[in-house]
């Protein structure tokens, strides 16, 4: 959760940085890494990073917020496919923004998987000890 948090947040400042807050009416994408990055994109990036490094210091809060973290980027790239966003939009059709929250949602709901199998494991061996 803590590396999630911490890519989240790190991705959030760069698009913040590359974009600045003059480009949220530009209709023009400005490229981050291949994709269209837009301030919006990056404050809720920054925002979900944010809350993910709070949530990850607290252990009972872990599972929701990765839970949380899978079905904002799942929704977030179903939206890119649905959704004829301009080039500079939040919810723009680039392949590579697409791919890319795919990805973050499966890298949480890996971590979700793994947490909730260790914590299996851990209640196993408690209840024989």
């Amino acid at each position: 959760a803590h590396a999630i948090a911490a890519l989240l947040c790190f991705v959030g400042i760069l698009e913040l940085l590359r974009t600045g807050a003059a480009t949220v009416t530009d209709p023009i994408g400005t490229s981050l890494f291949g994709y269209p990055a837009h301030f919006f994109g990056g404050a809720l990036h920054l925002a979900a990073g944010l809350v993910a490094v709070w949530c990850a210091s607290r252990p009972r809060l872990v599972g929701p917020c990765l839970t949380g973290l899978c079905v904002l980027f799942a929704a977030w790239a179903g939206a890119g496919l649905v959704l004829d966003g301009t080039p500079n939009d939040a919810f723009s059709g680039s392949p590579v923004l697409i791919v890319a929250h795919v990805a973050l949602a499966l890298v949480a709901a890996a971590a979700l998987v793994v947490r909730r199998r260790d914590h299996a494991h851990r209640t196993v061996a408690a209840a024989g000890a």
